[in-house]
């Protein structure tokens, strides 16, 4: 979809239904807004999903679990060795982390130059920065599983009834980027690292940002795939982010009742999804929402601009342009009827298309400066236009 396409609104032309499968960002992005899911996954024409407005925080923590990834695998396959070791040198040495590092970053940079949405966007952070970041995350837990593979009793015959997952499980000490499908139900996930802890199975989830209430369910999903997977219950669950680990403890009536509500919650919002549209569910989360442009239900209960205010103000506007006064500058009523000037600098203005008197405009995060009857388009501000409706004969 090219922008301008993009920032003509418009419906979908093929609703999305209800997914094969249903992970926890999905569950969690259902839980805040079914429609905001269904629109985001939806049809343009051609284009199948709504361009997704880039997050750099989200594209470099995607780089780092790639990297933790890679260099879990790479020490299993060698034994876990002992950091500083011979082996685990080698093994870095033939990883080359940074190097792949810098070409995931360059990948990304070219995703983010490729996205309509992305406004000039650019990755400033480098691949030292977040190989530090790796390090960090690493260091601890690494040291644990080593510990725990080092303490394990041998195991010299695996019955033939144990899932084939354990068995790997119990002979390397750890897996990573493990992708588990519930056997009955349409559930799915995947699963950062696993270890066997002096016998005893954790899960860890790595997290690059601030700790969230909402870690430790998912890591409870991922415990209930693991045992209705392997038949073996988790013990402990990790969450690890740059300001320590958090760790929750499990038991078969917790995961019982989950899977039960896990059950409920799925076919309820099958049921919905496969009666397009969605209802829209308001709060918090509609200020930054990614599609709030195309929700109708957003810009009726959406603030008005208004008058006073006690300083700048970053907001959204659904305006009416009633004429072009300059190449930087056009005179719109908002909702209320009130009259304000939309304005922009030259490359802003060399971006958008001519504007039409009666256009309906839907502004994203515009600058609303203290005691002015004016918004500001600035770098990240967004304009999604409706032409004018035509007049009766």
């Amino acid at each position: 979809m090219d922008a301008r396409a993009l920032y003509r609104l418009t419906a979908p032309t093929d609703w999305a239904g209800a997914p094969a499968r249903y992970s926890y960002s999905t569950l969690k992005s259902l839980r805040e807004c079914p429609l905001r899911w269904q629109l985001q996954r939806s049809s343009y024409g051609e284009t199948r999903g709504f361009p997704e407005r880039p997050s750099i925080a989200a594209m470099t923590g995607k780089i780092v679990h790639s990297a933790l990834d890679q260099l879990f695998r790479a020490l299993s396959k060698h034994g876990l060795p002992p950091v500083g070791s011979g082996p685990f040198q080698r093994v870095l040495r033939e990883l080359d982390l940074v190097s792949k590092i810098r070409e995931s970053l360059r990948a990304s940079q070219g995703d983010l130059s490729a996205n309509p949405r992305a406004t000039g966007q650019r990755i400033t952070v480098s691949e030292r920065d977040l190989y530090n970041q790796v390090c960090r995350l690493f260091h601890s837990v690494y040291a644990q599983a080593q510990a725990a593979r080092q303490e394990r009793l041998p195991r010299e015959r695996m019955g033939k009834a144990i899932h084939e997952l354990l068995t790997i499980l119990h002979t390397k000490g750890t897996l990573s980027e493990v992708k588990l499908i519930h056997p009955t139900l349409p559930l799915l996930g995947i699963i950062d690292l696993l270890w066997d802890d002096q016998g005893q199975t954790r899960i860890v989830d790595f997290k690059t940002g601030a700790p969230q209430p909402e870690y430790r369910e998912q890591l409870e999903l991922y415990a209930l795939l693991w045992w209705r997977v392997t038949g073996d219950r988790p013990v402990f669950l990790d969450v690890r982010h740059p300001a320590g680990t958090e760790t929750f403890g499990v038991d078969e009536t917790m995961l019982l009742a989950l899977e039960v509500r896990l059950t409920e919650e799925m076919r309820t919002f099958s049921v919905s999804l496969d009666h397009p549209p969605c209802k829209a569910r308001t709060g918090p989360h509609c200020r930054h929402c990614d599609v709030r442009a195309l929700c109708d239900t957003y810009w009726t209960e959406c603030p008005s601009t208004g008058f006073p205010l006690e300083s700048d103000t970053w907001c959204d506007a659904e305006l009416t342009v009633v004429v072009a006064v300059s190449a930087a500058e056009v005179l719109c009523h908002d909702q209320a009827g009130n009259e304000l000037t939309l304005t922009f600098d030259e490359d802003t203005a060399a971006r958008l298309e001519p504007w039409e008197p009666g256009e309906q405009l839907r502004v994203l995060s515009a600058l609303q400066p203290v005691g002015r009857a004016e918004l500001q388009l600035r770098r990240g501000s967004e304009v999604f236009r409706r032409a004018a409706p035509e007049s009766s004969p």
